[in-house]
């Protein structure tokens, strides 16, 4: 057991890198999912906590737009652009087909998570608190056990640079 949470731990911090090498926490990017290459959404007004996330067809709007906070251990923080909060798990929920959501931003680990790279400079987006992947469920993205299907894979596009 010691072995298979040291192999995972190598895995995550190992993608970490390659991440890292990818995006820089003064960029705006698209997170666009594989499946159907529609862009994660806020939805509402965008100021609001507790707006669901939704695939959307890709506008460039401020509401698609996410920028990455490196935290500690190898996990971020996503934070959107429209409202400034980060994605969350709803309430840190542990079960399958917990809804990702935008809430004020805090130290808690149901906003931190680890971004895994697959192939083809594809991502999955894993919550710390559950160990679950984002993942495009009919028109929602939740959270749900992980197995590399293209519902959960990612790709993280450089849209353009933080306002200063």
């Amino acid at each position: 057991m010691k072995r298979i949470i040291l192999t995972i731990a190598l895995l995550i911090i190992t993608n970490t890198i390659a991440f890292c090498q990818i995006v820089k926490e003064d960029n705006w990017y698209a997170i666009i999912a594989c499946s159907n290459n529609r862009a994660l959404t806020i939805q509402g007004k965008g100021n609001e906590n507790g707006l669901q996330i939704t695939p959307q067809d890709s506008t460039g709007g401020d509401n698609q737009l996410f920028g990455f906070k490196k935290i500690k251990g190898g996990y971020y923080q996503i934070i959107s652009k429209l409202g400034h909060k980060a994605l969350e798990i709803k309430e840190g929920s542990m079960d399958l087909h917990g809804a990702v959501q935008q809430n004020e931003i805090n130290d808690s680990d149901i906003q931190l998570f680890a971004i895994v790279r697959n192939a083809a400079k594809t991502f999955a987006i894993v919550n710390k608190n559950s160990g679950y992947g984002f993942d495009i469920f009919k028109e929602t993205v939740i959270q749900y056990q992980m197995y590399g299907n293209i519902n959960q894979t990612f790709r993280i596009v450089l849209i353009r640079p933080v306002d200063k």
